[in-house]
């Protein structure tokens, strides 16, 4: 679906873990991975494949043991930030704002 980066060049300099902190509240971590949360909802809807999220996008190796559930988890979070999260990133005010 989506092209990788010349070889020796990352996407992101923020490392994704194996498992998202979840929170019902937006976290430090969600703010740090809204591009990857919003390639990964795009990668899903053109109808990518696990393993090409996995490669492309998390930059992960498909066959590696923590890659599955890094995708499960980031696609889950990525899927309640476009459903919940967003919502309060509206609603939050900016510092010096009222």
């Amino acid at each position: 679906m989506s092209e990788k980066p010349p070889t020796g060049q990352r996407r992101s300099s923020t490392r994704v873990k194996d498992v998202v902190p979840w929170s019902d509240t937006i976290t430090a971590y969600d703010m740090e991975h809204l591009f990857l949360y919003a390639r990964l909802l795009d990668e899903a809807a053109q109808g990518a494949s696990d393993a090409e999220m996995i490669r492309d996008v998390l930059e992960l190796e498909p066959g590696a043991k923590r890659a599955a559930k890094s995708l499960q988890q980031h696609l889950a979070r990525a899927k309640w930030m476009r459903e919940n999260g967003y919502a309060q990133m509206l609603t939050e005010s900016k510092p010096g704002q009222s």
